[in-house]
């Protein structure tokens, strides 16, 4: 017999993925790729790139690029925060009950979000902070630094949007930490207005996370084929099966993979994607 009934399990359902949406940001940057929930590895076959397109007379074939595949895979990693409850407490408290999965379900979100950014090097799997490919650094840094017309978050921003641009792709996002963010709400002095909200002007979509280390702020490209979320299983809460016990043990496991395209003459790397250092 089940500890939760099938009611139940729909219920916390619901509140698991409604507390995870909340906490979630880094996600908000890859497309999602909903697999099948036995996949146990991702990959998928790079293209080389090819050169220029040309001008050629009439009587000219003009050049041709061999073109071949790379194959890359990699494993889905299995997120997990488990907890245990006495028989009595979660018989007796159904605050305390959903408190439980409440925490756990965020401490699994704030992994998500590291992974996504930062990667891990144990399972070899890349995150933005490895695969980005252009480079600016802030004209000083935006805490102690005093703002010019010409060193301010804001110029740091559009150069870095300029430096993806010039690389074929959409700056669509901006994500940096809680206290760079807090720094770009300054007000600009002798005008109305913040940074902050000029940023908003040139990229809508600002995104902040403590994933992302303070003096980093990452932009780049959103789409399918520039970088997705591959999903195996989401937030998924495991019942102990077994209401005949003293001690319940719970494990919500969250199965997702961030997969980065290449894209530019580096290997391993996204032209798609950019960071300002110093800020």
């Amino acid at each position: 017999m089940a500890v939760l009934t099938a009611e139940e399990k729909r219920t916390v359902r619901k509140n698991i993925i409604g507390v995870a949406e909340k906490k979630l940001v880094a996600r908000k940057i890859l497309a999602p790729n909903n697999v099948d929930k036995g996949a146990q590895e991702f990959g998928y076959d790079k293209l080389t790139d090819m050169t220029d397109a040309e001008i050629i007379s009439k009587f000219s074939p003009g050049s041709k690029d061999t073109l071949d595949l790379t194959r890359k895979a990699k494993g889905i990693p299995i997120l997990h925060k488990g907890y245990s409850l006495s028989r009595i407490d979660m018989f007796s408290s159904r605050r305390l009950k959903s408190a439980s999965q409440d925490r756990a379900t965020k401490k699994v979100s704030i992994k998500e979000d590291d992974l996504i950014i930062n990667g891990d090097s144990t399972y070899g799997i890349d995150g933005l902070a490895d695969v980005y490919n252009n480079a600016v650094t802030a004209g000083q840094n935006w805490g102690s630094g005093t703002f010019t017309d010409a060193q301010n978050p804001y110029q740091d921003i559009i150069n870095l949007k300029a430096t993806i641009e010039a690389d074929g792709f959409d700056c669509k996002f901006v994500m940096m930490h809680p206290t760079n963010a807090g720094e770009a709400r300054k007000k600009v002095s002798n005008a109305a207005g913040t940074w902050m909200e000029m940023i908003k002007e040139e990229v809508p979509n600002i995104l902040v996370t403590t994933a992302v280390s303070e003096g980093t702020v990452f932009g780049g490209d959103i789409g399918a084929d520039i970088a997705e979320l591959v999903i195996a299983e989401e937030f998924k809460l495991l019942d102990p099966n077994n209401a005949d016990q003293m001690v319940f043990d719970f494990d919500i496991i969250d199965r997702v993979l961030p997969m980065y395209y290449e894209y530019g003459d580096t290997t391993g790397k996204s032209d798609a994607f950019g960071a300002i250092t110093g800020a």
